[in-house]
């Protein structure tokens, strides 16, 4: 029975520690954090944070027809709905207008995918149109401008990224064309620089009204789908660099240099978004895994692993 229990301290030991592999049941590995499984989803893509701290998050479509409906994740995870009250074909991409600068509805969900639709989910789960009749190709992410003034637009059928501006809701305009490649993921921060992750692992930076900054500001590992990117939302352990998950690795960027170093590996491939939650979290969705929570470890937890993890050893050594 001692035995058994030291097995059971070293195993809580390793999820402290960050390993991710006792907790997970799966081989991710991020060193100095706490990796754990928010929401079991099917197909889980981009993902928006509501003013409540829920999360909803868009799908690759569920049933065999294609026709979805997007999820909403209580907050503290585990338990999640489908949001809306009717289906929709390929909802990817999904963004929280809270002020309802879009559709005039405030805590308005909106929803975009194939074949070039952004639909709105009112806070009475009733849907309307918002983008139609082949303006956009396949919206895949929906990202709202720091500043407040537009919604940006990766189009992942396109070699572009489109806006919307709050003065014209109805009007896509083109922000970056005659992109070298899909645009593959999208970020922005603070400043105003637009980080557009290209298929290939290169990640473009560009200047708010679009003007090209550094066309080879860093390079992640190649991939041909979908991936991540978040900028950190600042505070000593985040800051406000670059992180980003491509090919099952979870990557900070530096965002002067645009040095890369991996921070975790073992993720899904792909994973297709990462969003930092109201509580410091960074959250990863696999398209083909659980949604993800991944937080730094805080220092007395650490120490107690340390302490369980040899604690256990020396009174196992002893008893041999």
């Amino acid at each position: 029975m001692r035995t058994r229990s030291w097995i059971r301290a070293s195993v809580a030991a390793c999820c402290v520690l960050g390993t991710g592999g006792p907790c997970l049941g799966n081989s991710v590995s991020a060193p100095g954090y706490i990796v754990e499984t928010y929401a079991a989803l099917d197909k889980p893509e981009e993902l928006a944070f509501g003013a409540a701290g829920e999360l909803y998050v868009g799908c690759n479509g569920d049933t065999p027809n294609g026709l979805a409906r997007i999820y909403q994740v209580a907050p503290g995870g585990g338990g999640w709905v489908y949001y809306g009250n009717d289906e929709i074909l390929d909802p990817d991409a999904v963004a929280f207008d809270a002020a309802g600068e879009i559709t005039g509805q405030p805590g308005t969900v909106l929803v975009g995918g194939s074949p070039g639709f952004i639909k709105a989910i009112w806070p009475d789960q009733t849907v309307h149109p918002v983008v139609e009749g082949g303006v956009l190709s396949n919206p895949g992410e929906l990202l709202f401008d720091p500043d407040g003034q537009r919604l940006l637009i990766r189009d992942s059928g396109r070699r572009e990224v489109q806006m919307i501006r709050y003065a014209a809701p109805g009007l896509v305009e083109v922000l970056i064309d005659n992109l070298p490649a899909s645009p593959a993921a999208i970020a922005m921060d603070a400043t105003g620089r637009i980080f557009v992750g290209l298929a290939g692992g290169t990640i473009q930076v560009y200047a708010a009204d679009g003007a090209p900054l550094e066309p080879d500001f860093a390079q992640v590992p190649d991939t041909k789908d979908a991936y991540g990117l978040a900028v950190g939302p600042g505070g000593s352990v985040w800051g406000s660099d670059l992180y980003c998950v491509a090919d099952g690795e979870l990557w900070r960027i530096d965002a002067t240099s645009g040095n890369a170093v991996t921070m975790g590996t073992g993720f899904d491939n792909p994973s297709y978004d990462i969003a930092f939650g109201p509580d410091g979290a960074l959250y990863v969705s696999q398209k083909y895994g659980d949604l993800l929570r991944v937080q730094p470890i805080p220092e007395p937890l650490t120490a107690l692993g340390l302490i369980l993890a040899a604690g256990g050893l020396g009174a196992y050594l002893r008893r041999r």
